[in-house]
């Protein structure tokens, strides 16, 4: 018998499921809207995931492509828009495609919190649920981890249909698919579902589901190790490549870091905004539940409470990826949001309650617009200074300590599908995208651009040769004779970069391009 076989409160009862499902449809669409309106609107690493996703599909036809890239298919734990991206920039072109699964990414997991929320009410739709949709603007969104995100989604609602499904061995073959399909989309995602699971089998045991200690544990062993194990087992295998990494200088943990966490789950180029929505999530939360307005299944408030406590003691940061303690503070939000209720006594906090949740998530789509908006328009404007390059060429890109370090941080990437440029960056260790081996020397994934300072030491410096055959550190050393155009991103009203080798290409609002050349007197 399923954990949630709980009936209906007859308020619930009373409550028609249409319109509440009319309105998480209205939702959806609207959020669905933004990255369909403005596909380039993510910054960070989303122009990288793009960049390697178009060459996925794309590089058969490209000689210029494949001078500098290729293509291996193998099993990757960070696959989510890799899956899906290539092929359907096809039929709907890169653009388009990349903001269909940006889309899907934000819908997903707040929509898996409804369905949680359905399981736990009876089959009626939480109003509180609805909050979640205001997580779906999050640090990681704002740090362009389309995977992730999409995945995470996939995760919550694995975990909704393991909260559904009794013990045994029908569940354990049912996830056992589930959890490869995980790990391949994204390993994090994988270690989420896994974690919830485990906190909501404690859980269970807690409340007397599931026999004595000697049972459980036998169960949890023996038909949840089932499930878990092809998936854990594929993980392992996927650490082999780790050595190839280039190993950041992570911290394991940082407080100023993890204070930011508190705030990522509403964190979108917006830090008051998010703070203000942590501060009256989390007053409204702790005042409801003290004074009996909001109630919470002990089970749930154990699951919400087993996550909080990840995201405060996970690294920072390991095996040169960062970021972990704020990749689950969205997930905490949107299950707290599907976990707790309004009181069957506490009708007359129903309306305070629905404008509440309207004001979240009306605020956090609002300023995700203006940011969608601002972003899509820089990345439009770089994709117009592009165009001058040929194709082919390689592009080496500068940064000032002051430009915008969305755009700047990979927004050269998006050379690599408006002119099949080569860039140095490409996550080629976590994906299908291989470089070709004489491009070696001149490529470090997961790099950001050089500082004008050390672009200026490193003209007459020698390029380095890759000590692994991946990549170099020194992959901008001695530039004038290995690169073909500089990308410099800047403020408006910085002084240029200056060198003889360098020549105005073209510049726009927070960009200059430069051509490499031999001289100053080789400029037209």
């Amino acid at each position: 018998m399923s954990d949630l076989a709980v009936p209906a409160s007859p308020r619930a009862a009373r409550r028609p499921l249409s319109k509440a499902a009319m309105v998480v449809a209205g939702v959806c669409a609207i959020l669905a809207a933004l990255p369909l309106l403005f596909p380039l609107g993510l910054g960070f690493d989303y122009p990288n995931h793009l960049a390697r996703t178009y060459i996925v599909g794309w590089l058969h036809g490209s000689p210029a492509l494949q001078q500098h890239y290729g293509v291996t298919f193998e099993l990757i734990p960070d696959l989510a828009m890799d899956l899906i991206v290539p092929w359907l920039s096809h039929l709907t072109g890169i653009y388009t495609a990349g903001a269909l699964a940006v889309a899907a990414a934000m819908i997903l997991p707040p929509l898996a919190g409804v369905w949680i929320s359905r399981g736990l009410n009876g089959g009626q739709i939480g109003l509180l649920s609805l909050a979640g949709f205001a997580a779906a603007f999050n640090h990681s969104l704002e740090w362009g981890f389309v995977n992730y995100i999409l995945a995470s989604g996939l995760a919550l609602f694995a975990f909704g249909l393991w909260m559904r499904m009794a013990p045994g061995l029908s569940r354990s073959l049912i996830f056992i698919p589930i959890g490869v399909a995980l790990v391949v989309s994204h390993a994090l995602a994988f270690l989420l579902f896994g974690y919830l699971a485990l906190l909501w089998e404690i859980a269970s045991w807690r409340e007397g589901r599931r026999g004595g200690m000697a049972p459980f544990v036998r169960k949890l062993v023996l038909w949840d190790g089932l499930a878990m194990a092809p998936g854990l087992a594929l993980l392992a295998f996927a650490t082999l490549t780790a050595p190839d990494l280039p190993q950041l200088d992570l911290p394991l943990f940082h407080l100023g870091e993890k204070m930011k966490a508190l705030t990522a789950g509403f964190q979108f180029f917006n830090a008051p905004l998010a703070l203000a929505c942590f501060v009256v999530v989390a007053v409204a939360v702790a005042f409801g539940l003290r004074s009996g307005v909001l109630t919470i299944r002990r089970d749930m408030a154990f699951v919400c409470g087993g996550l909080a406590v990840l995201v405060v003691v996970i690294p920072t940061g390991i095996f040169g990826i960062w970021g972990l303690h704020v990749r689950f503070t969205a997930p905490l939000i949107i299950l707290l949001a599907a976990s707790v209720r309004l009181a069957d006594d506490a009708a007359r906090w129903r309306t305070p309650a629905a404008v509440l949740v309207a004001g979240l998530v009306a605020a956090q789509t609002l300023s995700g617009f203006i940011h969608f908006r601002h972003y899509d328009t820089a990345a439009n404007a770089l994709r117009a200074g592009l165009a001058v390059m040929p194709e082919g060429a390689k592009l080496l890109a500068v940064q000032h300590e002051d430009a915008d370090n969305a755009v700047a941080y990979h927004g050269m990437d998006l050379a690599v599908i408006e002119r099949r440029a080569y860039v140095p960056g490409l996550f080629t260790n976590t994906s299908w995208v291989d470089i070709q081996p004489a491009m070696a020397d001149l490529h470090l994934p997961q790099s950001t651009p050089p500082s004008p300072e050390e672009f200026a030491i490193a003209e007459t410096l020698t390029l380095p040769a890759s000590e692994n055959g991946f990549w170099s550190l020194g992959y901008f050393h001695g530039w004038p004779a290995h690169w073909d155009y500089v990308l410099y991103f800047r403020p408006d009203g910085t002084d240029p970069l200056k060198s003889q080798n360098l020549c105005l290409a073209s510049e726009g609002a927070g960009f200059t391009l430069y051509q490499v050349v031999v001289t100053r007197e080789a400029c037209a």
